[in-house]
């Protein structure tokens, strides 16, 4: 197979591939893909595109300083472009395509558009890593996706889609630096004990029955946690500790030392990947949506909101922004449902400065995300009488009514008037269609 970027293939539903030198293009099909680290492997079935080809092998992580040649296809010509340059900098970076902070190569070799999925080469002529994105409006600073962000998404799998990857781990905590030495009076910390202070923990973590609110973490599998939140890597290097608990697989352990109200405990807790409540990214799939009464609902994502263009975060509203920043659920399965729009009619009069509120309930009942709320909605229509839609807005909650008896032709009307095809997106009509065949 082929490794290059997610975001080279990603939402493609065709993909060809050739070889350097050879005008024949060959047809290739995603065999795995991970957005978050931005990494995917292509499989081309015909034998002739393998013929002479030798595989690159994988090096170790470089240290700063080390000379390092990237190999691609930038923008400017059709060959092949070799360029070099040295390793200035591993830190863990967040990356362009998926908004995740993962570890990250920084090369002073020319990165641009078109290096994207080509390798990092060390001396030895060793894969240490597969360049990926560089850095606006500077010169010659390019980004490498590393050989251990390579490794997890080699070995990880999802159980429930082996096209995809379960993820990169987290504890699920929000923290913050203890360097303020009335803050370390105030926890009791001791001279050489260092750490960083636990400010919340994800309520849907198994993280939960481990940690809590006011524990400081002073050691991770072994690695001494600064005041500041990171180790040390060599005699020069220092990386957050994220990095410690993203090496972990879904379902494995990390050995915490953590200093509770004047205590050192040793723990063992499981980790695994962390559902964001507001999703950074949607690849490959559509938005799902459904249209009630002229009311369409959508959830709520951060690409919805960079659709208020390059300033979108302050033109975009500050209700969802908050909802962006905070990004912690209070419960399994929770995504924010907006209403998105509403098409102008007698029946929607009155409705339209409401849009871009979130969903709090429907008739009483919480909104969780929008697959529970379709179906909450269908059996409240179902029910007669009017649905009550309930929307968040600063000093006192707003609500929506739509007469269940005239919401179907009202929704008809909008669809023929405003070229609407369907009511909903292709999974809940496939609902409405199983449903109907039962």
């Amino acid at each position: 197979m082929i490794m290059t970027n997610a975001h080279v293939v990603a939402d493609a539903t065709y993909v060809e591939v050739k070889r350097a030198g050879d005008a024949s293009k060959y047809q290739a099909t995603r065999a795995k893909i991970s957005h978050e680290c931005d990494l995917a492997l292509l499989r081309v079935d015909d034998a002739e595109f393998w013929e002479g080809m030798l595989p690159m092998a994988f090096g170790g992580m470089p240290h700063l300083r080390d000379e390092v040649t990237a190999v691609g296809y930038p923008e400017g010509g059709t060959g092949i472009a070799i360029t070099q340059g040295v390793v200035s900098r591993i830190e863990v970076r967040q990356y362009a395509h998926s908004g995740r902070s993962l570890l990250t190569i920084q090369i002073d070799a020319a990165i641009n558009p078109g290096n994207s999925g080509g390798p990092a080469l060390n001396e030895a002529g060793e894969v240490i890593g597969v360049a990926f994105q560089n850095q606006n409006n500077s010169q010659n600073i390019g980004y490498v996706i590393p050989v251990p962000i390579i490794a997890h998404f080699l070995h990880d799998v999802d159980p429930k889609d082996p096209l995809r990857c379960s993820g990169f781990c987290s504890l699920g905590v929000k923290f913050q630096s203890t360097e303020n030495e009335q803050m370390r009076a105030s926890l009791k910390l001791k001279d050489g004990q260092s750490g960083i202070l636990i400010c919340r923990v994800s309520p849907t973590t198994t993280t939960t029955r481990f940690l809590q609110r006011g524990d400081v973490i002073m050691n991770i599998d072994g690695h001494d946690i600064a005041n500041d939140g990171t180790f040390a890597v060599g005699q020069k290097e220092r990386l957050s500790l994220q990095h410690l608990i993203q090496l972990k697989y879904a379902g494995e352990e990390v050995h915490l030392k953590v200093f509770r109200q004047g205590e050192e405990l040793d723990l063992m807790v499981p980790t695994y990947p962390v559902q964001s409540l507001v999703p950074s990214t949607i690849y490959d799939k559509k938005q799902p949506y459904f249209l009630y009464g002229g009311l369409n609902f959508m959830p709520l994502t951060k690409t919805y909101l960079q659709e208020w263009g390059q300033n979108w975060l302050s033109d975009a509203p500050a209700e969802l922004l908050l909802l962006m920043y905070d990004n912690v659920p209070s419960m399994d399965g929770e995504q924010p449902v907006i209403l998105s729009h509403v098409f102008p009619t007698k029946r929607t009069a009155g409705y339209s400065d409401m849009i871009d509120q979130r969903v709090v309930s429907v008739n009483g009942e919480q909104v969780v995300n929008i697959r529970q709320m379709y179906q909450l909605v269908q059996r409240c229509h179902q029910a007669g009488g009017f649905v009550e839609f309930e929307l968040h807005s600063r000093g006192g909650n707003q609500v929506l009514s739509i007469e269940a008896g005239t919401a179907d032709s009202v929704t008809a009307d909008v669809m023929q008037t405003y070229n609407v095809p369907h009511t909903a997106s292709a999974e809940f009509r496939c609902e409405d269609d199983g449903a109907a065949a039962a």
